[in-house]
């Protein structure tokens, strides 16, 4: 935001207090006769011109639907599409699993929350939608954010997408499509700018709704990502609908928040009582998005909160998730009977993932932790972070540390002291800062030790292979002939053997981490399986073992 000249409040008890940037911001815009032909547009509904009107038209029937791991945004976006093109919103995934923010604005505007995706289509829960009903995306178009039942048929389902986000490679269609896709820091700002040109009535439910997404996606606009447009569609939005049901008591106090603040720290903070409330499995996936860039494949979660020593508190258990989800992104399913204990897993291991990680977003602080869960993780956070100069400067260094002061490192290739990294004040966004320096530095990111899963030439054999061998090796050291016998005529010379156990000590360890990994999935599979497929206790926490 271009500098504004302080300006300030008389509050009804006389007090005069200074105004924060963003309400000086507001006031100017205020002021504009852009914002008095915005406002006016909001409330007449003069129509749509021919060409729109048909666009109408072929919306009117689709379904909109935001990403899994649901956020906000999506939830706003959908909602606010379909009130403006006619059609029906969806969210993409249960309505308990929905975040304490989602709740929190919902209810703060006075709405419900919009049906299953899947339920649409399911007729004893009210769908009346056919199977392959038309689909209008909002805030997506990865193939690995889509409703898992959409995946297999979004070429030919999908009409049109909504978004602010880079357009996936892999995605396509098999006809033309409406599309809309802006640089800005929020979806829903799109959809508000989207109801001024069209000059559709945009409901005041619906514009606080929209203007709460727009304060979540850019942290109150402050991230990194927040434009002219989106800090515009707050001004006008708030402007035309107020802060919802919220209330902010004037007061005498020189540090009263603006209504737009307070309602800020409303939403995150019932976002931060969520996180804490629900546990580190639900924190490694409750915001969490795949990526991949040539072979290489990655999970990115992010948590926002007001507090970051409450999620460090279970670093421990954080980092254990994190290896889990890597392992547990390539089942398939059990190949066991249900009565039998010692079933084996099905696992894909093409699709297991190559680097997991977790954000801790401090939005009071504007400061993230990251949370780094094994030796490759390592490798590519230092490249990534610790050794850009442009990101880790001498004035507001990167930092390795304990992600908490008694933690045990997570594995053999990463020390208790390199399990976290605080970055430089200012990097909050996973998608303008944490994805492009982690494609950056894949750009010539070689870990020899263990190849990309996705590589046809990786042959988990290998590793068994190399680790057998320095067993072997061992053995021979001690007397035997490799296979616990009697030893062998030849042994091999002492400095030799250590040579050799060096260059391969490392992919040892990797392998015997892979198999404690296996084994940390196996166990947890066979509790749901005993727990017929439940992951939850009756006090309603997920269940999970560790160790």
């Amino acid at each position: 935001m271009s500098p504004a000249t302080a300006t300030t409040t008389t509050t009804t008890t006389g007090v005069t207090v200074k105004d924060t940037e963003l309400v000086t911001a507001i006031k100017s815009n205020e002021t504009k006769a852009s914002y008095i032909a915005d406002l006016t547009s909001l409330q007449l509904d003069t129509g749509l011109s021919v060409y729109n009107d048909q666009l109408r038209q072929q919306l009117s029937k689709a379904i909109f639907v935001g990403h899994t791991n649901t956020d906000l945004d999506s939830v706003a976006g959908a909602i606010g599409a379909a009130e403006l093109f006619g059609g029906t919103a969806a969210i993409s995934e249960p309505l308990e699993t929905l975040n304490g923010e989602i709740v929190y604005a919902l209810k703060n505007c006075g709405l419900v929350p919009p049906l299953q995706f899947d339920d649409l289509h399911d007729a004893p829960k009210g769908g009346t939608f056919p199977a392959n009903s038309k689909v209008c995306l909002v805030d997506h178009t990865e193939e690995t954010q889509m409703v898992r039942s959409l995946r297999d048929t979004y070429p030919e389902r999908v009409i049109g997408v909504i978004d602010h986000h880079a357009l996936a490679k892999s995605f396509h269609t098999n006809r033309p499509i409406y599309m809309d896709l802006r640089p800005w820091g929020s979806m829903s700002t799109i959809l508000g700018y989207l109801f001024v040109s069209f000059r559709r009535t945009l409901p005041k439910p619906i514009a606080v709704l929209l203007m709460q997404a727009i304060l979540s996606d850019t942290l109150n606009l402050r991230s990194v990502t927040t434009t002219d447009a989106d800090r515009s569609m707050v001004a006008l939005l708030h402007g035309y609908a107020g802060i919802g049901n919220a209330t902010c008591d004037d007061t005498d106090d020189e540090d009263k928040d603006s209504p737009i603040d307070y309602l800020a720290k409303k939403q995150f903070q019932a976002k931060t009582n969520w996180v804490v409330a629900m546990g580190p499995y639900e924190m490694v996936r409750g915001d969490q998005k795949d990526f991949s860039t040539g072979p290489w494949k990655f999970a990115i979660a992010v948590l926002e909160v007001t507090d970051t020593a409450q999620v460090l508190a279970v670093a421990p258990d954080i980092l254990k998730e994190l290896r889990l989800l890597k392992k547990e992104k390539a089942l398939l399913e059990d190949t066991a009977d249900d009565n039998d204990d010692d079933g084996m897993m099905l696992m894909d291991r093409t699709l297991e993932l190559d680097f997991a990680f977790l954000f801790v977003v401090n939005i009071v602080t504007e400061t993230s932790t990251l949370l780094i869960c094994g030796g490759r993780e390592l490798a590519l956070a230092k490249a990534a972070f610790l050794e850009n100069p442009k990101i880790n400067t001498t004035n507001d260094p990167v930092t390795l540390h304990r992600a908490s002061p008694n933690i045990v490192a997570p594995g053999s290739t990463i020390r208790p002291e390199e399990t976290a990294m605080t970055l430089p004040k200012g990097y909050v966004s996973r998608k303008a800062q944490f994805v492009p320096a982690f494609f950056k530095a894949m750009e010539d990111f070689d870990y020899e030790e263990k190849g990309p899963m996705s590589e046809t030439n990786y042959c988990e054999d290998k590793q068994r292979e190399v680790a057998t061998h320095v067993l072997e090796q061992l053995d021979i050291s001690k007397g035997g002939n490799g296979n616990g016998g009697a030893p062998p005529k030849v042994v091999r010379r002492q400095s030799s053997l250590l040579m050799s156990y060096k260059s391969n000590a490392l992919q040892t360890m990797i392998f015997r981490e892979n198999l404690a990994d296996d084994e940390l999935v196996a166990a947890n599979r066979k509790y749901v399986k005993k727990q017929c497929g439940n992951l939850y206790d009756i006090h309603g926490s997920v269940v999970r073992k560790y160790a």
